[in-house]
């Protein structure tokens, strides 16, 4: 149905339940979803009336021909917002790093730069009432130990690798266009 439309973007999320690598899978399904979504995503591909958005937790999970050149034109890797996005919506964070003369703090910088957008929502309320430089450490250090990026990954490898080293890992196959 997708090779017979146009104009038509489609997003096909946890995509790598249908391409995982073959050569580990013990399930005959998604051995054959694999193999027969190559040729059809590369016939696709050609005709260049389609937009696929793929999303995935687990990139290292996709066999190896899903990612040639041809069948993706880009690979892209999704982190939380950067520190100085997240304080332009909280501004009492920025006034409070302002106030206690942690602005320029990389160590601190970088604890907040880990923080997905809703965890720095939480983090901001207890953040704002922090008396002392100390304790606004604390507080972010606090956060970061709980972050998304530092629980574990559920990889299929069964390697205990928090999502933090699994998106460093990851960064090799991104692929942007030249």
């Amino acid at each position: 149905m997708l090779a017979a439309s146009e104009r038509i973007v489609v997003l096909l999320d946890e995509f790598d339940e249908m391409v995982r690598e073959r050569a580990r899978s013990d399930d005959v399904l998604s051995r054959f979803l694999t193999t027969a979504m190559l040729p059809k995503l590369a016939t696709i591909n050609k005709s260049r009336r389609l937009v696929f958005i793929v999303a995935t937790n687990y990139i290292e999970n996709f066999d190896v021909a899903i990612a040639r050149p041809g069948r993706f034109d880009l690979i892209i890797q999704v982190m939380p917002p950067q520190l100085d996005a997240k304080l332009l919506r909280w501004e009492a964070v920025k006034n409070k790093l302002s106030e206690l003369q942690l602005e320029g703090n990389g160590q601190v910088r970088s604890i907040l730069e880990s923080l997905t957008f809703d965890k720095f929502s939480t983090f901001a309320r207890q953040a704002e009432t922090a008396p002392n430089k100390d304790a606004f450490i604390r507080i972010a250090e606090d956060f970061a130990s709980r972050s998304t990026l530092q629980t574990h990954t559920a990889s299929d490898r069964g390697n205990e690798l928090t999502w933090e080293a699994a998106s460093k890992d990851q960064q090799r196959k991104i692929r942007l266009p030249l």
